[in-house]
């Protein structure tokens, strides 16, 4: 069988799975703890998470006069995490990120007007910039896929690596059962997302492959 759509894909999990779940229960609690992992990643599992360039959005984004802008209304519910965030006045610099609690100490910064942002941050749904009467920004980031649901339903992983949320579901499955070979699947599952983490940093890089030049010194 093809895992061509998200029906597709929910019947081989069921298959494989010896039967023993259904395909409801396979798109209801595991495919959506599959996707978490995928695209949070998971430390005590040895999970990384999934970025890729076929993830990569960009949009200007126009901050509120006090340097705000609501994450999840003005980016995109789908969002992971910020790539580069840049004024669009001529010869800004990207903005460096810091933690909230440094970012409050820069009151120089928070107080200042008219200039380009220089620095960020991020608190729950909030993007706060300052300057924070900077102006545009041109933002990329990464988001998720678009969600799958419908029956013939497809995202970029269906398609081009399926193997990750059939090994992701399998993994699922298997700590469903209390099947010792969940091990063995959430092995596959990261092994998969690193892979296809690795072949991406490559394709980015083809063509400028870095060299191991030795120094002389004199």
């Amino acid at each position: 069988m093809a895992l061509n759509t998200f029906a597709a894909l929910k019947t081989a999990v069921a298959d494989w799975a010896w039967g023993e779940v259904t395909t409801a229960l396979v798109g209801t609690d595991f495919f959506p703890q599959v996707q978490s992992k995928m695209y949070y990643g998971d430390k005590a599992g040895g999970i990384q998470p999934l970025r890729l360039r076929q993830m990569v959005a960009t949009a200007t984004l126009t901050p509120s006069t006090t340097g705000l802008v609501t994450i999840s209304t003005a980016v995109d519910t789908g969002w992971l995490e910020f790539i580069e965030i840049t004024p669009t006045a001529l010869g800004a610099r990207a903005l460096s990120y810091l933690e909230p609690w440094d970012f409050r100490k820069r009151q120089n910064l928070l107080d200042a007007t008219g200039v380009p942002a220089s620095i960020y941050t991020i608190y729950g749904d909030t993007l706060e910039v300052a300057p924070p009467s900077a102006g545009t920004l041109i933002a990329a980031w990464y988001e998720q896929f678009t969600a799958l649901s419908g029956d013939s339903d497809v995202d970029w992983v269906l398609t081009n690596a399926p193997q990750v949320y059939l090994n992701g579901c399998l993994m699922e499955a298997c700590a469903y059962l209390q099947d010792n070979r969940e091990a063995e699947f959430r092995a596959k599952f990261a092994g998969a997302i690193m892979a296809l983490n690795l072949n991406d940093r490559n394709a980015r890089q083809s063509g400028a492959v870095k060299v191991a030049r030795p120094r002389v010194v004199e």
